[in-house]
């Protein structure tokens, strides 16, 4: 009972009401504020987040799907030739694509892909790279190329993993 603090008693001699001791402010006094300040405001913002998450309906929901690519030859095309002209579109956001003889082989397509699309399919750059700013670069080289015919005098690499450009010299 001696750390317990004294109640207040009434001293009939003296006609007094006697009083515990108050206790001095501690070092986080001053802050008491703004402590209640942010407990209120995060609990006020929890509060309101949970309400109007309760109210949005989300009709816009897309569901999972699995899509299964085959990775077969679909027209696959191979022949060499010497490159004779570079187009370094993708680099702003187009296609880059090579000219061997009079075929044009699609090599690298950029752009952005709507949410949702399918993966990609590509297959192998091998000893050349459109990222290079230089379309002299690569021109006069030999070039084995596995493509799918697209239309016209077209090929692309893409559809498959198994097509490639390859510089041969």
């Amino acid at each position: 009972m001696e750390n317990e603090l004294p109640i207040e008693t009434y001293n009939d001699t003296t006609q007094q009401i006697i009083q515990p001791p108050v206790m001095q402010p501690q070092y986080w006094t001053p802050f008491l504020p703004y402590i209640i300040v942010g407990i209120i405001t995060v609990l006020g913002s929890g509060i309101v987040g949970y309400q109007i998450g309760k109210k949005q309906t989300n009709t816009n929901t897309l569901s999972p799907t699995t899509q299964t690519v085959p990775n077969i030859a679909q027209n696959g095309v191979t022949f060499s030739g010497i490159i004779t002209e570079i187009d370094n579109s993708c680099a702003s956001d187009g296609i880059c694509r090579i000219k061997v003889g009079d075929k044009w082989v699609v090599g690298l397509a950029g752009g952005l892909r709507w949410p949702g699309a399918p993966p990609e399919i590509r297959g192998e750059l091998i000893g050349i790279n459109f990222n290079s700013l230089d379309k002299t670069k690569y021109i006069g080289k030999k070039v084995e190329v596995y493509a799918k015919k697209t239309e016209g005098d077209n090929y692309t690499i893409y559809d498959n993993k198994l097509f490639y450009i390859k510089i041969l010299e």
